[in-house]
């Protein structure tokens, strides 16, 4: 089974690459260029994780992230999600898990970083 991952980012370059090394490794990578639209995305299909930019100019990834994790919990689902940010991580990271994130990612990506913290989370949550 694949694992489905929506990726929030107002930049397309970001988000396109990003996407396209998740499909590579077997994720099923669906994309977004805003808040407003990931957000229509994620009610219209179901995402194991979403990867969301902190700042974006429509939107702050905070707000979107607690508004996919509310949405997913509304609809008994389980979302894991993740900041994605060049500004420092540490700060960040507060807003992340006041949210319910599961942490932040820094840009410019570290993709091998991000592939083993995405497989160590699935490994976690498969079931015995």
């Amino acid at each position: 089974m694949s694992h489905s991952v929506l990726i929030i980012d107002d930049q397309r370059d970001v988000r396109e690459i990003l996407a396209l090394l998740l499909d590579k490794q077997g994720y099923q990578a669906a994309t977004a260029g805003s808040g407003a639209e990931g957000l229509e995305l994620a009610a219209s299909q179901s995402f194991d994780v979403a990867l969301v930019d902190w700042q974006m100019p429509d939107s702050d990834g905070v707000a979107v992230s607690r508004e996919l994790l509310a949405a997913a919990q509304a609809r008994h689902q389980s979302l894991a999600v993740w900041l994605m940010t060049g500004a420092d991580v540490n700060l960040v990271n507060r807003q992340a898990q006041a949210a319910g994130c599961l942490g932040v990612f820094a840009k410019p990506l570290r993709v091998p970083e991000l592939l083993a913290v995405l497989q160590a989370w699935f490994e976690h949550r498969a079931p015995a």
